[in-house]
């Protein structure tokens, strides 16, 4: 921390971490706060989208308008004759891309498999409901060839239990969905769910494995790749702090691979519980 009077510019920073210096921060949303850090010596003042929860009392930062942003900045900056001010807010898009590639051996087995996944979004902040609009695309890797030893099936190694939904019904081992879906609030403490994942197998030489990684079809000599779909709807309700109820239903649609090797039957299912946080 430089305590020093002159007004602390960009450049300064690298200046600082040339010479190890400690860069100090910290956040404020009010000219009180910002005049208080300001004489400490702080060097970076944040007026971040935090100030959702913690000055408009509201549960997440998306609804955080730019033009609250900018309210809160101005009193901050106002109050700021030295420390820098920085200001952050959110954009409707969120998104989160992963890739994973196991390589190895396995007694005299080459190991080769790999797994990518994807979540993708966005949300409309002012929109009624706060609807979310999202798309997952996630792919494992199957096996090549059932008749050689190598192993090309990717292996989840801790995969939860419910991993594409509470029904459990597929894992993620050779196999490729594609799933949409929207999340809506229609008040602060109820969130609804409701999305639609389609599945196929990636390798039409590996078969259909479920979450504890057995396996639940064979590869029925090829066919089809197109397993099935699945809908699933849900809500959430927090009752109170510690408590939350869930409720979920989804219905699985059998497909082209499921009726060459039956049984073919389609899935209904239904749960509901409720949680106890400490």
């Amino acid at each position: 921390m430089n305590t020093a009077s002159k007004k602390v510019r960009v450049p300064d920073f690298a200046l600082m971490k040339e010479r190890c210096e400690q860069i100090v921060m910290l956040t404020a949303y009010d000219a009180t706060m910002a005049r208080v850090l300001d004489r400490a010596g702080m060097d970076l003042l944040l007026v971040g989208d935090s100030l959702g929860q913690v000055i408009l009392g509201l549960d997440t930062t998306i609804p955080v308008t730019l033009d609250e942003m900018i309210h809160h900045t101005r009193a901050v900056t106002r109050a700021t004759s030295r420390a820098l001010v920085l200001a952050d807010n959110h954009s409707g898009w969120d998104w989160n891309f992963e890739f994973v590639y196991q390589f190895g051996t396995f007694g005299d087995c080459d190991i080769s498999a790999w797994t990518a996944a994807s979540d993708t979004g966005y949300t409309f902040a002012h929109a009624p409901w706060t609807p979310r609009l999202g798309l997952k695309a996630d792919v494992t890797s199957g096996d090549r060839n059932p008749n050689d030893k190598d192993l090309q099936t990717f292996n989840p190694l801790f995969p939860k239990g419910a991993y594409f939904s509470e029904t459990s019904l597929i894992g993620p081992q050779n196999h490729i969905d594609v799933h949409p879906g929207i999340e809506l609030h229609p008040t602060r403490t109820v969130t609804l769910n409701a999305d639609v994942d389609f599945f196929w197998r990636e390798s039409s030489h590996d078969g259909v494995y479920n979450v504890g990684q057995a396996v639940v079809r064979s590869d029925g000599n090829g066919g089809s790749s197109y397993i099935g779909s699945q809908a699933t709807a849900q809500i959430e309700w927090r009752l109170q702090r510690h408590l939350t109820w869930t409720a979920s239903y989804a219905h699985f649609f059998a497909g082209a691979f499921l009726h060459e090797n039956p049984p073919d039957k389609d899935v209904n299912y239904f749960s509901t519980w409720i949680t106890f946080r400490f």
